[in-house]
């Protein structure tokens, strides 16, 4: 193929030699049996484009031993430069002596498929396949889409169109973590605050989508080393900060099975993007033991903006995602999509369902989508977190609650974990304010004479966290509060803001 050996722009040639970009100019070199030699390639550093860039490079030679003594067989080598950053990752521990933990990638993936000399996927209550993989995802459409997940059998496909970019706290390619960073006070009486104290990780990454255009009219995701396509490049950037509770205050214990990432984005090249949805796909694999009757299943509550997985029967583990903000006022997580083994991302005719996901995030909200429960299939999920339509230069953030539970009596209801954790992360983050004395209803009358007394008697304060009884969020809790809260309680006034406390 003479248009494989031509040079590419983004190599420079030493000017002694045509097409030769390498250093020694020429080669000549003469290694004795077992010797290294090295050679540097002339790069013009600004043409490497973001991602993986392939060139081939032919090797001249006249050593008898190569090709069975045939020295006009001469060997062609393909080779990748990477613009941007390579994958790294910074491990978030959380929990009651820090043991817990998870992988914080430094792109959008959230596991790593858990194979041999892969990075460690989440590991809870000593669960060490709490995530299989799987990968946030966000797009415009069905082939304009953001992800970074390798299929499901780590048999070498990779979709990487979103690339980690130098983080925005130390300008590195590895998350940056700040340990021991104050994650807010919490009370259970009002009086008596414990403060949350905890880790927290930064990165960054950019959309820098992938053609994977087949040249013969179709679209195939199984193209290897696909080109990246700045026509369909949304242009976002992402900032994220992930951070969990170390050692949680007695009464909070679920603090201790969960991590938070608060997701900011930024449209970056002054263009509007519409119809933007943001979700997640995963497989949890909370069935380890395949040949068991029970399976994986994805069930969902919009109420509590939450969405998980466990076993048919709901008898065992159990691993959940919840979208904050959520409540009045909020959307909270849009639905949820139980998937069968056929829809795998994987890389052979079973698998590779990317060209789907825009249209499960696309379905009607506030409903749970999939296939039969009693299905013996080992099941996945997609998760709709967010839709939103940029204006240019416009901003939208959101935060995905990660957690994992092995000790569940009845994991098909969410009383006993799940609906407790997403309230409290909800207020823990800064939104279902209004909800004073924590009885668990918004803008009752008895919160209403909980906060006139915190204002105008000194009484306790808001709890868990004293700014739910900022229901103005103007940042103070005075008689403004009050009379916002009244003319909710009484005259079906605005729903209690909220805004981000971390």
């Amino acid at each position: 193929n003479s248009s494989a050996m031509a040079v590419p722009g983004f190599l420079m040639e030493n000017g002694t030699y045509a097409g030769d970009v390498f250093e020694p100019a020429g080669g000549g070199l003469v290694l004795g049996a077992g010797e290294l030699a090295d050679i540097v390639v002339h790069v013009d550093g600004p043409l490497v484009n973001r991602g993986p860039q392939s060139f081939y490079v032919e090797i001249a030679h006249d050593d008898p031993d190569y090709f069975l003594n045939d020295n006009s067989r001469l060997p062609q080598l393909n080779l990748t430069l990477v613009g941007g950053c390579l994958q790294d990752t910074t491990r978030l521990f959380f929990g009651a002596g820090g043991a817990n933990h998870t992988p914080i990638f430094n792109h959008m993936r959230i596991g790593d498929n858990d194979y041999p000399g892969d990075v460690e996927n989440m590991v809870v209550d000593d669960m060490s396949n709490a995530i299989f993989g799987g990968s946030l995802v966000y797009g415009v459409s069905q082939k304009r889409l953001a992800m970074n997940s390798m299929d499901w059998r780590s048999a070498g496909y990779n979709w990487i169109s979103a690339q980690a970019d130098p983080n925005y706290i130390d300008n590195s390619c590895k998350p940056a973590i700040a340990t021991g960073v104050a994650l807010g006070d919490i009370t259970s009486d009002g009086v008596n605050f414990d403060a949350l104290l905890g880790d927290m990780i930064f990165k960054s990454f950019i959309d820098s989508v992938q053609n994977f255009d087949d040249g013969a009219g179709g679209w195939d995701w199984q193209i290897d080393n696909p080109p990246f396509d700045n026509d369909s490049t949304m242009g976002l950037s992402g900032n994220t900060r992930s951070f969990a509770v170390l050692d949680a205050p007695a009464g909070f214990a679920a603090l201790n099975n969960v991590w938070v990432e608060i997701l900011d984005f930024t449209e970056r090249n002054g263009n509007a993007v519409p119809d933007w949805k943001l979700g997640g796909f995963y497989d949890n694999d909370v069935v380890v033991d395949h040949s068991d009757a029970n399976w994986d299943t994805t069930y969902y509550d919009h109420s509590i903006s939450t969405g998980w997985v466990t076993t048919d029967a709901g008898t065992e583990l159990q691993s959940s995602f919840t979208v904050i903000p959520f409540g009045c006022g909020f959307e909270g997580m849009l639905n949820a999509f139980n998937m069968e083994r056929a829809q795998f991302m994987l890389n052979d005719a079973d698998g590779n369902n990317w060209d789907s996901v825009y249209f499960y995030m696309s379905m009607a909200p506030n409903t749970p989508y999939g296939h039969d429960a009693s299905t013996a299939d080992d099941g996945d999920a997609m998760y709709t977190y967010a839709t939103h339509d940029f204006e240019p230069n416009g901003t939208f953030s959101v935060a995905i609650a990660t957690a994992y539970y092995t000790d569940v009596i009845d994991a098909t209801t969410t009383d006993e974990y799940l609906a407790p954790q997403a309230a409290l992360l909800n207020k823990m983050l800064g939104f279902g304010r209004g909800d004073v004395n924590n009885d668990g209803a918004v803008g009752g009358l008895a919160d209403v004479v909980y906060l006139v007394e915190t204002v105008n008697n000194a009484g306790p304060t808001a709890m868990p966290f004293a700014h739910c009884g900022d229901v103005n969020a103007d940042g103070g809790v005075d008689q403004t509060d009050v009379l916002y809260l009244w003319d909710y309680y009484v005259a079906m006034g605005p729903c209690p803001l909220g805004d981000w406390t971390l």
